[in-house]
This record gives C-alpha cells, structure tokens and sequence, in this order.
C-alpha cells in the first residue's frame, strides 16, 4: 500500500481535498489527523493505522495533517510517499485564521510560516490551489490522480451526497467539529472581508507573487 500525504497551511482545504480524494475506490484515509511527526506522543498513531491498513484492498492510503508540512524530509526518509502541498489566497487564509484565533499577527504569521515550508520544498510533491478546486473539481481531482497514479473517479465530486466517516483530530481543536461540518456540503466559495493593506508585508507578497496570486 502506498502513501500519499496531503499538507501545508491550515485553512487552504486540506480537509476538504483529503474528503473528496477518500471517495475514491483505491483510496484509503482514517479520517483522522495523527500529528505523528509534530508531537512524540502520537507518533505510534500513523504506524498502527498504516500497518492495520495494508490488510485493507485499497492501494493508497491517504494521511492529512497540516503540520505534516514541517517535516517532509523525515516523512520522504521514512516512507518515500507522494505529497500533495494545498495553498491559498492569503488573503483568504489569514482572514479564515484571525476569525480562529481572534489575532491578526498570528493569523498573518502562520501563514507566512506555512507557505514558506511549501517553498522550502518546491518540487516534492503536487502544489494545488484551493481556488482551483473551486473553479474546476474534476480537472484539479484528475491531475491529483494522474499524480498519485491512479485513474480518476468521478464519484470524488459527490462526496458531500455519501455516507462519509465523522473526521476527528488527536490534539483537541475546538474548531475541529466546525471545520468537519462544513465538509458536509458541496465545495463552495467562503466571503471573508479584510483589510488587505494590513497583510502587506515584505513576506507577505513575495509568497502570494510566488503562486502567482495578484496583491
């Protein structure tokens, strides 16, 4: 069974990526963040779930935790998986995380943090935009396929019309259960409103410039 890890800045829709993926036939994900690179008290939980799933049929298993971002090159030493690396306007991003934590600066400073691993590792994995899975599901779905080497699967695009697992979250996120609601619905486009000269750093714009987002 191979691996395929989905990462990077919270709140670009790696939930909801990971949900759609999970619709797929040869697609296994436990619906679960493990944390196991981030906190030496998970660490056992990715290990169990991945040897309980070789026994499964499917021949992918999906893990997604943000965090995960952080630690690409022991994940890449350990495992040898694919990477899908999920980015995002920043203005949405640090808007969605402010309304979060009620704190701009670290809203602003996560993002940049975050975005700024993906750099650090261009050429890892398949960087995907949020707005692209927006724009166009199925394209974006198939080009995530063909990165995996799987063949697509129309179904992904119904994922909010099944039976789905509730997601759940080792490290208590007391937004987690909102998060894993809105998964619940069809993909749609969230209106945020910001000041968006306050998010004009010098980091700031150079990340947005880099995914070719316009400032």
């Amino acid at each position: 069974m191979r691996l395929v890890f989905i990462c990077g800045c919270g709140h670009t829709g790696t939930t909801i990526l990971t949900t759609m993926l999970s619709v797929h036939s040869e697609i296994y994900t436990p619906y679960v963040e493990t944390w196991s690179y981030v906190w030496d008290e998970h660490k056992w939980i990715l290990p169990t779930l991945y040897k309980e799933a070789t026994r499964r049929k499917e021949s992918v298993f999906l893990e997604k935790t943000p965090k995960h971002i952080y630690h690409v090159d022991k994940i890449i030493e350990d495992y040898d998986p694919k990477f899908i690396f999920c980015v995002r306007s920043g203005y949405d991003v640090v808007a969605s995380l402010d309304k979060r934590y009620n704190d701009f600066n670290k809203a602003l400073d996560r993002y940049i943090q975050d975005h700024n691993e993906v750099i650090k590792h261009d050429g890892k994995g398949l960087v995907v935009k949020y707005e692209d899975i927006l724009d166009n599901p199925g394209a974006e779905l198939e080009k995530i396929c063909k990165h995996i080497e799987l063949p697509y699967e129309k179904q992904m695009l119904n994922y909010h019309e099944m039976n789905l697992p509730q997601w759940s979250d080792v490290v208590d996120d007391p937004n987690a259960l909102m998060r894993f609601e809105q998964i619940k619905k069809p993909i749609y486009r969230p209106k945020h409103t910001i000041d968006k000269t306050k998010c004009h750093t010098k980091e700031f714009v150079k990340i947005m410039q880099h995914f070719n987002y316009e400032v």
